[in-house]
């Protein structure tokens, strides 16, 4: 997760401790790094990170 700048207020630190809880209980803010495409039964392929705690995941598609 990104640190909190330095001098940031108390809302700022609220804010941070809200992403990080939302991260622990799954529910992640992903960006979407590479997509491979193919045909036949694997369908596509993505590679995603959460931007806010850079948890990597590959999500198969049809």
């Amino acid at each position: 997760m990104a640190d909190v700048p330095p001098g940031s207020g108390e809302k700022s630190s609220l804010r941070a401790t809200v992403r990080w809880v939302l991260c622990r209980i799954g529910v992640h803010d992903y960006r979407v790094i590479s997509i491979t495409g193919s045909f036949g039964a694997g369908g596509t392929v993505e590679k995603r990170e959460c931007r806010r705690c850079q948890k990597l995941t590959v999500r198969s598609g049809s």
